[in-house]
């Protein structure tokens, strides 16, 4: 079963991401803050984790950053979303796969799940 972690601090975007993503019977794990995000998705193993930019604990991009230093989550495409579109020059710092802009259209999740159907 393919397995997400979706990190937002607003309650409803969180809870809209989650059901959208286990409607395509994926394995969800839902947090409002970053904290312990390292450790929680080296146990957890995600294949894709999508990360609020704007978090009230701290800066989603930064975040990515870290995940990205950690040899076994180097490679799990991390998807930032915001309502405000950072530069792709900052988007490729922080070495994101992606970026999804809010407020977001299902079909953009839809998407990126699609991507992993034949993984």
């Amino acid at each position: 079963m393919n397995k997400a972690i979706i990190i937002d601090d607003d309650a409803s975007n969180l809870e809209v991401l989650t059901m959208i993503v286990q409607s395509k019977g994926w394995d969800v794990l839902s947090c409002l803050d970053g904290k312990d995000l390292i450790t929680t998705a080296l146990i957890y193993r995600p294949r894709l984790i999508i990360l609020d930019i704007i978090l009230a604990d701290g800066d989603g991009m930064k975040l990515c950053t870290k995940l990205r230093e950690e040899p076994l989550l180097k490679t799990i495409p991390i998807y930032l979303i915001s309502t405000n579109k950072p530069s792709e020059g900052n988007i490729s710092s922080a070495k994101a796969s992606g970026f999804i802009e809010k407020p977001f259209e299902i079909e953009v999740i839809l998407n990126i799940l699609d991507q992993f159907e034949d993984a």
